[in-house]
């Protein structure tokens, strides 16, 4: 994928939160508090888990790199995209 098709398919930050979404929920969650690791429902208004057991809440970024992190999901996927198709080194970047 180029960057002009990335930041096509990227727009906006709920673009990428979708993607992390359908991501995840192929992946599987499981609830930090109970281990239930089938019975969870989206909550779309705060972008986030919930678990349908004990109704903990489990954030979009919870588990990942991107865990306790303030930047923009837009911007982790960026950076990763970024890194996954360099093709020269960050040296020869730089210079």
């Amino acid at each position: 994928m180029t960057i002009f098709q990335f930041m096509d398919t990227f727009r906006t930050e709920q673009d990428c939160i979708e993607y992390i979404k359908d991501l995840r929920l192929k992946q599987g969650i499981t609830c930090k508090r109970c281990n239930e690791k089938t019975k969870h429902y989206w909550v779309k208004y705060n972008n986030k888990f919930q678990c349908s057991v004990c109704r903990s809440r489990t954030n979009i970024k919870s588990g990942t790199i991107m865990e306790k992190s303030k930047i923009s999901i837009r911007v982790w996927l960026t950076a990763i995209h970024f890194i996954s198709t360099i093709k020269k080194s960050f040296r020869y970047i730089l210079l």
